[in-house]
């Protein structure tokens, strides 16, 4: 057995707070089913045995809405005291948490039983999980092909049936993005939505948001309702959302004014069958009595994506240099990964003017998306150009590692250059996630594709800010419609 007997996280805690199933008996499952699969996926690197079993034999308080759900959390900024926090660094191999974040703190006070820690890239860059220090993370549904990132073991660990629900986050897609290659649901909240903090409240200078992905939309909204924050300290602020609003949107879903577009932001090929899975959305949609029109945002993707990469090098170097000094003795190139160092000798010749600048180009695109959503409620796009590749297909060249690990001797303008060809393959094939981290837009990919070998694609909407309310909504109808696909390992 795994968790993919059941039909998701609220299925098991109804069953825990009914006496159905014991909280023992969910965490067991968990581990048996990390025990079974890990070898496969490589999707966990850390496993809280014997804490977890002991907190799921004392649990006593039956009332939260996750009372003992097992759950994973992402080794990457979801730090709970005594649990490694190693950013999937060899730089913070040994680095123990002193004190648990205020999201996952949220977990916690919403019921979970943490189970253990899951793969990811380096600091969160790409979007497959290929860390110096963990390895691989591999699709469950094909071992041979990426399971996405940064989220990647995550994700793996859900499909797989691990766990009921996982912990991930998002700073370009990576929640999205694993969501689409692994037939998943995956939200990325609207900016300020979850905690976060203590001490840093603008992860990824306010690009980045921790959430989760699920394999229902009851499980994401129950999620979202239990976990959504105000904070006086955060630097953004967005009111709760109830509810009753929820409601409201379901029973109006059909007034959505819906915006597709199937164009590659930076004009590159998108696979015929992510396409033809778009098509087939839409006109389900406009059969079902939708307003569906074919329009694309008036954005200047290369220009702001510009601003995304330099935000990358300024936060890396920013953070480096940082611990460069705390410890006394800088950074070398044998601590961190080709990809990193690049970012780091860049983010340290950039001259300071350019981070402001960077996000008035943040600004400008919030602005216009701001616009465009006085016109449409929703657009519509596909989550990834296609399925999950082969990571064989996906490997940086030695030509491109070369030139990263000897970044330090180029110039600015090389390095630039340098940075450009690093993101290129996330620019092919995740080009439409990033933007509305920029924005601070809710954004969600559901399963509604199929590619080749039958695998799954996703398609993403993306609302104005503080809407999550109309994600959930088309998320339900699409669901309750029979448009999703939904593979499991097991059926393979």
């Amino acid at each position: 057995m795994s968790f993919n007997q059941f039909q998701d996280a609220t299925t098991i805690a109804t069953m825990i707070q009914s006496g159905e199933m014991s909280a023992e008996e969910a965490v067991t499952l968990a581990l048996e089913t990390i025990d079974q699969w890990n070898d496969a996926t490589n999707a966990v690197v850390y496993v809280r045995r014997e804490a977890a079993l002991e907190e799921a034999r004392s649990l006593a308080d039956f009332t939260k809405p996750f009372a003992g759900v097992p759950i994973l959390l992402k080794d990457m900024g979801q730090a709970m005291a005594g649990l490694p926090s190693t950013q999937a660094s060899r730089l913070f191999k040994d680095h123990i948490a002193t004190q648990t974040n205020y999201f996952v703190q949220s977990l916690l006070d919403a019921g979970f039983i943490v189970v253990g820690m899951t793969n990811a890239p380096e600091f969160g860059f790409k979007n497959q999980t290929d860390s110096k220090l963990y390895g691989d993370a591999h699709l469950p549904l094909d071992t041979t092909r990426t399971t996405g990132g940064s989220s990647g073991g995550s994700a793996a660990a859900l499909l797989s049936g691990m766990v009921p629900i996982v912990a991930a986050s998002d700073g370009g897609g990576s929640i999205r993005i694993p969501s689409s290659y692994n037939g998943l649901i995956g939200l990325k909240p609207t900016r300020a939505r979850t905690a976060q903090g203590p001490g840093n409240y603008r992860g990824w200078a306010g690009a980045s948001i921790s959430f989760a992905l699920t394999r229902t939309m009851r499980d994401t909204e129950r999620l979202l309702l239990a976990i959504q924050t105000e904070q006086d300290a955060s630097p953004y602020h967005v009111s709760k959302l109830t509810p009753t609003a929820i409601q409201t949107a379901k029973q109006k879903v059909q007034d959505l004014r819906i915006a597709y577009t199937p164009r590659h932001p930076f004009n590159d090929p998108v696979s015929p069958s992510v396409i033809e899975s778009l098509n087939h959305t839409v006109q389900f949609l406009k059969q079902e009595g939708f307003n569906v029109t074919e329009v694309v945002p008036t954005i200047d993707y290369d220009q702001v994506y510009q601003s995304y990469v330099l935000m990358n090098a300024f936060e890396t170097a920013a953070s480096l240099e940082a611990f460069g000094e705390s410890r006394k003795k800088a950074l070398t190139k044998d601590e961190v990964e080709p990809f990193t160092w690049a970012l780091y000798q860049f983010g340290l010749k950039l001259p300071g003017y350019r981070y402001p600048q960077s996000f008035h180009q943040w600004d400008a695109a919030s602005e216009a998306m701001g616009q465009f959503h006085q016109s449409y409620d929703l657009l519509l796009e596909p989550t990834t150009t296609t399925v999950a590749p082969v990571i064989m297909d996906i490997r940086e060249s030695t030509s491109l590692k070369e030139r990263m690990t000897n970044a330090e001797k180029l110039s600015i303008n090389e390095l630039h250059t340098l940075i450009m060809d690093m993101f290129r393959i996330g620019q092919i094939n995740t080009p439409f996630n990033w933007l509305y981290n920029l924005t601070g837009q809710p954004s969600i990919s559901l399963p509604l594709g199929r590619g080749e070998e039958d695998l799954p694609l996703g398609l993403q909407f993306t609302a104005k800010k503080a809407c999550e309310d109309q994600l959930l909504a088309i998320g339900y109808y699409l669901e309750e419609q029979g448009q999703f696909y939904q593979p499991k390992p097991e059926e393979k």
